[in-house]
């Protein structure tokens, strides 16, 4: 069976990918089960870029017959076009928390709520190198919305077309509409017509 290797140590966004990709015919492994901790640093001034550079750091680990799958993704605020997009995490950590960001997004933000979640994944294999991206459109609420199916910025992004946050929808609503799910299903699409 051939394998794929997610280089990711975020336990939430391992655990979306074990429900978005259950059904292909892979065998799946994990940085934290190979007991790999080193990570790249993520200089890329893209999604794409970034995807690249963490999925080639873990080349070198692969034989001819598993991917490496590596993603980055991230939010856009229209109204805030100097924060967020491919810096996402690092905006939240230099605030203090993710917590407190959401927070201060929900309060800072007047009538244009606008707002875009990106994903690009990055395959790669010993031969060749695919992306993949997902888009998200939707609105940021004006109060977070905790619940028990999100991570990140989920709690306060609405995406077009629902009521509540990413949080608070059902599991297998966001697993077909968030920005991941939509990479994931163009990356589904492609390994099911390769393999």
């Amino acid at each position: 069976m051939k394998k794929i290797l997610l280089v990711t140590s975020n336990q939430e966004k391992i655990k979306e990918y074990r429900q978005l990709l259950q059904d292909l015919p892979f065998e799946f492994h994990f940085l934290d089960e190979l007991k790999i901790k080193e990570e790249p640093k993520e200089t890329g001034h893209t999604f794409k870029e970034n995807a690249f550079i963490k999925s080639s750091f873990y080349l070198p680990l692969i034989d001819e017959e598993t991917y490496i799958l590596s993603d980055d993704s991230g939010l856009n605020i229209i109204a805030l076009p100097d924060i967020l997009g491919v810096n996402t995490h690092k905006d939240a950590l230099r605030f203090g928390s993710q917590a407190d960001f959401n927070q201060y997004l929900v309060k800072t933000l007047k009538e244009v709520r606008d707002a875009y979640f990106t994903c690009v994944i990055c395959l790669m294999s010993k031969r060749e190198t695919i992306f993949f991206e997902g888009r998200c459109e939707g609105r940021i609420s004006k109060t977070v919305l905790n619940g028990p199916n999100g991570f990140g910025y989920d709690p306060i992004f609405i995406p077009k077309g629902h009521r509540t946050s990413f949080s608070r929808l059902d599991v297998k609503i966001k697993n077909a509409i968030s920005h991941r799910a939509r990479a994931s299903q163009k990356l589904k699409y492609f390994l099911k017509e390769r393999n």
